[in-house]
């Protein structure tokens, strides 16, 4: 049995269930600002605690970094391409658990900051450490990578990297200096949320399309451990005297 998958296809309906997702928080914001109800839609509120969207880009950074997994054990021609694939993984891997259990503000406040002495903004000193080891590692083994697939990679840090930094400094700022009680505080935490999530589907689509070029084909065999027959074979059944006669009327 083969398994066909088409990148582009798989991930516009990937983008397309994003798109959903992060517009909902939006749509709670304006029924509780016009009805004083969120009829349910408060689930998805992103400052609510294991909201849906939440739940959701864990779920999609995950499947990332499994299929980088899979890709790795797949690499067996170029030890370098294969580490980068497991430096992939595991940097999409640590991603999805920070998103769901906020391991960062832990390393952050207990190891980071007693090692380098970071007594202010642990959360970006802690993105920062990680992201300069990170550029050590990838300046040596991203040249392994195909042109391609190197630059859905290079987009897909730099999207996460604007909202994980870029858009969480502006919502905060406002949420600091004016207030969290508006329209616009819920569209600027939305979009913060929905930019790191929109950056998982860009790199969803690197593998898949790595794939569809590099291991373009999985095969499925799926056989009978009692009696395997080919059905293209001449195989007849042998029929006795006795069974024939019975059958007989």
């Amino acid at each position: 049995m083969n398994l066909s998958v088409k990148p582009k296809t798989v991930v516009k309906t990937i983008a397309v269930i994003t798109l959903l997702v992060y517009l909902m928080p939006l749509v709670s914001e304006a029924l509780l600002r016009t009805v004083g109800r969120t009829y349910g839609l408060v689930l998805f509120d992103v400052d609510y605690p294991r909201n849906i969207p939440a739940i959701y880009n864990v779920f999609l950074t995950l499947s990332a970094a499994l299929l980088a997994l899979l890709i790795a054990f797949f690499t067996r021609d170029n030890w370098k391409l294969r580490f980068g694939w497991f430096a992939v993984a595991g940097i999409a891997g640590f991603l999805a658990i920070d998103k769901g259990t906020g391991l960062s503000t832990y390393l952050s406040r207990e190891t980071i900051n007693q090692i380098f002495h970071l007594n202010e903004y642990p959360f970006l000193a802690t993105y920062a450490v990680i992201g300069l080891i990170g550029a050590a590692i990838a300046w040596q083994i991203g040249k392994a990578f195909p042109f391609r697939t190197r630059r859905f990679l290079l987009v897909w840090l730099a999207v996460k990297a604007f909202g994980l930094v870029g858009l969480w400094l502006v919502s905060g700022y406002y949420a600091h200096w004016v207030t969290t009680e508006n329209f616009v505080y819920a569209f600027l935490s939305t979009l913060e949320e929905a930019t790191e999530t929109f950056s998982t589907v860009i790199l969803l689509f690197g593998l898949l399309d790595y794939l569809s070029l590099y291991l373009p084909t999985f095969n499925l065999s799926i056989e009978n451990e009692e009696q395997i027959i080919n059905p293209t074979s001449n195989y007849s059944p042998v029929i006795t005297q006795q069974e024939n006669l019975s059958s007989r009327p």
